[in-house]
């Protein structure tokens, strides 16, 4: 089994750059949607928590 030639690196420069933008897009929006929903969780924790004490929880 011979493997085949390797191709030029010019033909894979703009395909692998775009996978390179939409992976970094990906991981951002992965990222930046986790941290919203652990935001978003432990503000309901914590105004849960709060909510029989009294204290007003201002934003």
């Amino acid at each position: 089994m011979h493997s085949p030639p390797p191709l030029p690196a010019t033909d894979f420069q703009p395909f692998k750059k775009l996978i390179e933008m939409a992976l970094n897009s990906f991981i951002a929006l992965f990222l930046a949607s986790s941290a919203l929903s652990l935001i978003d969780a432990s503000l309901i924790y914590f105004a849960k928590s709060h909510a029989f004490t009294g204290i007003v929880v201002r934003s």
